[in-house]
Parts: C-alpha cells; structure tokens; sequence
C-alpha cells in the first residue's frame, strides 16, 4: 500500500491532462488542475469540486465527462449544481443503472453537457 502511494505522489502533476496517467493512478492524482481520489468500490465517478472516480474506472471519457461536471460547478456555483447537475445526475444513475439504459443516462442534459464541456464525443444531445 505504502509503496503505492509513494508511486502517486512521484507521479503526481496537478497540470496533468492525460486521463490514462489518472486511470494509473492508484489512490489519488490530478486532472486538469483538479484533484482526484481513487475510491475502492466503483465503475462510476461523482465530481463535486474534486473528482471521486472509481478504481474499477477503464474509461477515459468517464476522466473527461467528471472533469465537465467540474466545469458545470465552477460555471453554475456549488447551490445551483447541487439542486440542478448533482441530485438529479445521481437519482437518475441508479434509475438508469437498474434498467440497464446507460446510453439514455449520458443524454439527460446535465449529462450532456458534461460530456460537451469535458470533450467526450458521444451521440447524446444537449
């Protein structure tokens, strides 16, 4: 474990923008100029002024769509994120999650628009 988080903090840039350095990573690194924290238990991330990102995460485009919901925060101020990105994203995750629909998920606005603002190319609308 010790050895691990020596790995991350030699590797650590906070000016990094490449999403295969964060995926690397093991407990923590940066994206962007935004921190981000490997948590033990996910496929999925949540990005609330930093990135909590899963360390089951493969996905480069999930690095850059949680980097967009970081862009929604700074643009919409924490109150207005919380209320109009972060409760409605999460509540329709595990909708969604249930039925199996992810590609519907990534075409609610909010998640749209994270994917517009974090550079992932998808076939959702905003």
């Amino acid at each position: 474990m010790f050895r691990r988080i020596i790995e991350d903090k030699r590797n650590f840039d906070f000016d990094n923008d490449d999403e295969k350095k964060v995926l690397q990573s093991h407990y923590y690194s940066a994206y962007k100029r935004t921190l981000v924290i490997k948590v033990p238990f996910s496929a999925s991330g949540l990005s609330i002024g930093m990135i909590f990102l899963g360390n089951k995460v493969k996905d480069q485009n999930l690095v850059k769509h949680e980097y967009g919901h970081r862009l929604q925060l700074k643009k919409l101020g924490v109150i207005r994120y919380i209320r109009e990105v972060l409760i409605p994203s999460v509540k329709s995750f595990f909708v969604n999650k249930k039925g199996g629909l992810e590609q519907d998920y990534y075409s609610l606005p909010w998640e749209a628009e994270a994917d517009f603002l974090g550079g992932v190319k998808r076939n959702n609308k905003i």
